[in-house]
């Protein structure tokens, strides 16, 4: 990070920033709509752009890598439904509690919590998943999921 985000960063809250870019991205979007090509440059705006749509493209991420996780879970362990609903929602819960504690915290939604997040789930599911492999008659009931 360059000096000027820092200084930026420090000075101002990241809300004042964030709204900023905002307003100077629709006065560029008026003048192209003229017919003027404007694109404002710098390191900082550069830099504070990116958290324009990074609430939305995180939730998309971290629903896609979710969704895909449910998917293999229900190809590998057998086609049965139940295991799969057991890791969704012990990855919702987890999910959930992740964000209250970003939240109440007052941590600001940037890339490092976005990865936590990816972090806690990749770690959820892969706990879960152990669990219904050694002791699948809890999860599984009637299945033949790993009978000999």
């Amino acid at each position: 990070m360059t000096r000027a985000c820092l200084i930026l960063k420090f000075t101002f809250p990241e809300t004042q920033i964030l709204s900023f870019v905002r307003e100077i991205r629709a006065i560029c979007s008026s003048f192209e709509a003229r017919g003027l090509p404007v694109f404002p440059w710098g390191i900082p705006f550069r830099y504070y752009e990116q958290y324009l749509n990074l609430p939305f493209d995180s939730a998309l991420v971290i629903g896609i890598a979710t969704g895909m996780i449910l998917i293999m879970l229900f190809f590998s362990l057998g086609f049965s439904l139940r295991p799969v609903g057991v890791v969704a929602t012990v990855v919702i819960v987890t999910m959930v509690q992740i964000a209250g504690t970003i939240g109440w915290l007052g941590i600001g939604l940037n890339s490092l919590p976005v990865e936590i997040s990816l972090l806690g789930v990749s770690f959820i599911v892969f706990s879960t998943i152990q669990y219904i492999v050694v002791c699948p008659e809890y999860v599984i009931l009637k299945s033949n999921f790993m009978n000999p």
